[in-house]
């Protein structure tokens, strides 16, 4: 053995071929050319765009496909994951902070904590006798519509 080496990489030397090629130990790409991966980019494809154009909830939708379709193909913890991951998350936030915008804007001029003494806000003890009456028949009839 002078020239070191298995006896089966001798043999393929001896028969032409080249030693047989070491595994690197990544895992092996599939394929990308598949409907399923197709499918999943055009989704990909469009929640971008739904992004960029401001149609959250279609973003949401088409992101969250194509994270569904790439992980079914590759796994979720997939580097060909990793963008469709990205997008979806900018786009759940972007969601939020637009829900949070609207739920903010609801509270508009309610008191919080040490504003409770405002005059909006009436303590319910201080109310005449009439004034209670009032409040209540505005809460009956507000409930019955």
């Amino acid at each position: 053995q002078a020239a070191g080496g298995s006896p089966q990489e001798k043999g393929a030397a001896a028969a032409g071929g080249s030693p047989p090629a070491k595994d690197t130990g990544a895992s092996p790409v599939k394929a990308v050319g598949s409907d399923k991966h197709k499918e999943a980019m055009n989704h990909f494809v469009a929640g971008k765009r739904d992004l960029l154009v401001k149609d959250i909830d279609s973003a949401v939708s088409s992101l969250a496909q194509a994270c569904e379709l790439l992980s079914a193909e590759f796994g979720e913890t997939a580097y060909e994951c990793a963008d469709a991951y990205y997008y979806y998350g900018k786009a759940l936030l972007e969601m939020a902070r637009a829900e949070s915008g609207v739920f903010g804007n609801a509270l508009d001029g309610v008191p919080e904590g040490e504003d409770a003494n405002n005059s909006q806000v009436e303590d319910p003890d201080k109310m005449t006798e009439e004034e209670r009456d009032n409040v209540e028949k505005e809460v009956g009839e507000a409930l019955d519509e």
